[in-house]
């Protein structure tokens, strides 16, 4: 269910949404919307847009991970890979831009208003894991026997 935005989304304190259309946000995705949020004063129109692997880099997560198309398209009900949930896209909070460069179309994405307002009232979000930490001990070049 979409929210409605009755307000400026770049208020300093936004309205409250009553609970029951409150969207529970995701750390991923709350990363996504925060990495599409436009400047404040910036015409809806002009919003940026960027594409998954530009949404990753800004985020600070690996471009081949599933991160943000989890992020964007959600999970189906069933999925080994978790619980089943709905993506930005599907919960109005990020709209699709297809560009046509050359003939060769490229999938962008932007921020909605209702993103905006989603993420103000979202709040702060933890730091993103060292990318080194999240490394599997085995895959590790300090951790291979050097055979003498």
């Amino acid at each position: 269910m979409p929210i409605a935005v009755r307000h400026d989304p770049f208020q300093s304190q936004p309205q409250r949404q009553p609970t029951s259309l409150c969207i529970p946000l995701r750390i991923p995705q709350a990363r996504v919307l925060r990495a599409l949020l436009p400047d404040a004063g910036v015409v809806h129109v002009d919003w940026p847009i960027a594409t998954a692997v530009a949404i990753a880099r800004s985020i600070g997560v690996s471009e081949v991970s599933d991160y943000v198309r989890r992020a964007l398209h959600g999970l189906r009900e069933g999925s080994s890979s978790g619980s089943g949930h709905p993506g930005l896209i599907a919960l109005g909070l990020v709209e699709v831009v297809l560009i046509d460069t050359e003939g060769v179309v490229e999938t962008t994405f932007r921020i909605t208003p209702s993103g905006v307002v989603a993420i103000l009232a979202h709040g702060d979000l933890p730091p993103v894991r060292d990318r080194e930490g999240c490394i599997n001990k085995r895959y590790r070049k300090d951790t291979y026997r050097k055979d003498t």
